[in-house]
């Protein structure tokens, strides 16, 4: 009696390997081996395993590690593809598979257009599989090698290859390869600088925007919609710190970071900075470069600012210790009933310095009257005051538009609940007394909100503020601080 083989068809297409022909289409293979299996006595189809979107330069794809399984609990003893590119594209690994592993479990296996059936007389010693998988490995380097130097050259020209635009900007819809701004996304970036310009840490600015119901990037990015937040995706500190040391805010494209080391390896390794590609004013800046820099100094130091706190302090981030570098950081202390601040190095906490601490009043007052007077003598009154003109509209107010447009819709949304519970007390579906309690409960919501929206449109702190911190990170380079009586300043222009 003719033994009956029971067998699995393998069919792959990959979006990386130049597959794109209508002949190695997923119809196309399956049309392909169920017709040479219907011309076949001895072969029996049970199943069908495909990989569709998968390089065939490594063998880590789902449906033919289910394959694997299938031979190995002995649900199938036979292996059908339709040529031999499509079971892979890897000489060594292909090779193995067909001449040791399948050789070693009993199964057969059938390469169709390739003529190739392992019961045939001879397949152990034909030297055609090894040469056909040495030309399918080829053809894959070459592939992947072309691929590479055309997005090279898409990097070195400013055109943006990412597949998904970054928070803040979309893809031009008559240019893929180009960003504009998000006029949603965009604003949240922009008021996340401001904040971490004004002192707030990331885990700060990430707590801030949960609260407000912000939704993140990756849950933006699938809905495309202006909506609350659901509670299972929220803001980390992590990602607000990816956003604000992102070049792309500033209109510079910095691509090709990451690369494999070839087109087998699929592990990306991160590249030396002198080869990546970085090219300026690509697209729209959400934020200036001024701004940007200023941001990427401050957050490198532990924030000693809540959120909602009226005292700033403007040197943060911009005072080292003169005897080891190490950053200064603000502290408060509250003694006799008084309240003394002051700056002490970070590198006394584990006995790495022996600076002491430095009256915080005298450094601010005499940083900012050093500034004061030889911006004055340097630049001259006219210039200073073009100066100072420019810093106000660079760093502006902290950006209320966005949270006082949800506090208003929230409102919103409160008094059509009022309106649905008067209804449903018409029509009986509630009671006088519950309608009246949930009515106390949204009116009382709705005051709440209403209040919070007036603070946020009379609040005029935060503009001083953010102009004082502009100021000093437009002027001050460093300042160095040996105790209260020594300070060193380096500024940004030469005196």
């Amino acid at each position: 009696m003719l033994k009956k083989y029971r067998a699995a068809a393998y069919l792959r297409l990959s979006k990386d390997d130049g597959d794109k022909d209508e002949s190695n289409s997923i119809q196309s293979q399956r049309k392909i081996i169920s017709d040479f299996v219907k011309s076949m006595g001895d072969i029996e189809l049970i199943a069908e395993r495909i990989d569709d979107g998968f390089s065939g330069v490594n063998f880590e794809r789902p449906a033919f590690k289910a394959l694997i399984d299938d031979i190995k609990n002995g649900r199938v003893n036979c292996v059908i593809v339709k040529d031999l590119s499509r079971f892979g594209r890897n000489y060594i690994e292909s090779g193995y598979y067909i001449e040791r592993f399948f050789p070693l479990e009993g199964i057969r296996f059938i390469a169709v257009t390739d003529c190739i059936d392992s019961l045939k007389k001879g397949f152990g010693d034909s030297l055609l599989i090894p040469f056909k998988n040495m030309l399918n490995d080829s053809y894959s380097a070459d592939i992947s090698f072309k691929i590479r130097a055309s997005l090279d050259i898409k990097r070195k020209n400013g055109e943006y290859i990412g597949a998904f635009a970054p928070y803040g900007y979309k893809k031009s819809i008559g240019n893929k390869n180009s960003l504009v701004k998000d006029d949603y996304s965009s604003f949240i970036v922009k008021n996340m600088f401001l904040m971490a310009f004004l002192g707030v840490s990331c885990g700060r600015i990430a707590e801030k925007l949960n609260i407000s119901g912000i939704i993140p990037p990756k849950e933006y990015c699938r809905n495309k919609e202006i909506t609350i937040s659901n509670t299972s995706y929220l803001w980390s500190a992590s990602e607000v710190k990816n956003i604000l040391t992102n070049e792309v805010y500033t209109g510079c494209l910095v691509q090709g970071k990451k690369s494999t080391p070839n087109h087998k390896i699929k592990k990306y390794t991160l590249k030396p900075e002198n080869m990546w590609f970085k090219v300026s004013g690509t697209h729209e800046a959400v934020i200036s470069r001024s701004i940007f820099n200023i941001v990427n100094r401050i957050i490198k130091v532990p924030a000693r600012t809540s959120l909602n706190s009226q005292s700033l302090y403007q040197l943060s981030g911009f005072l080292f210790c003169g005897k080891c570098q190490s950053r200064m950081t603000h502290h408060t202390i509250n003694a006799n009933g008084a309240k003394y601040m002051y700056y002490i190095c970070s590198g006394c906490k584990n006995g790495m310095c022996s600076n002491s601490a430095a009256d915080g009043v005298i450094i601010e007052y005499t940083v900012v009257n050093v500034i004061n007077m030889y911006a004055l003598l340097h630049l001259g009154i006219k210039k200073v005051t073009e100066i100072n003109l420019k810093l106000r509209e660079l760093s502006g107010v902290l950006n209320a538009e966005y949270e006082i447009k949800m506090l208003e819709k929230r409102k919103y949304e409160f008094n059509s609940l009022i309106s649905y519970i008067n209804s449903d007390v018409k029509t009986g579906v509630i009671t006088k007394n519950d309608a009246e309690e949930l009515k106390n409960f949204y009116l009382k919501e709705i005051k709440k909100l209403t209040n919070r929206i007036d603070g946020l449109l009379n609040n005029s702190i935060e503009a001083d503020l953010c102009h004082q911190r502009a100021a000093a990170g437009e002027i001050i380079k460093n300042i160095l601080v040996f105790d209260s009586n020594l300070i060193e300043i380096e500024l940004k222009f030469s005196l």
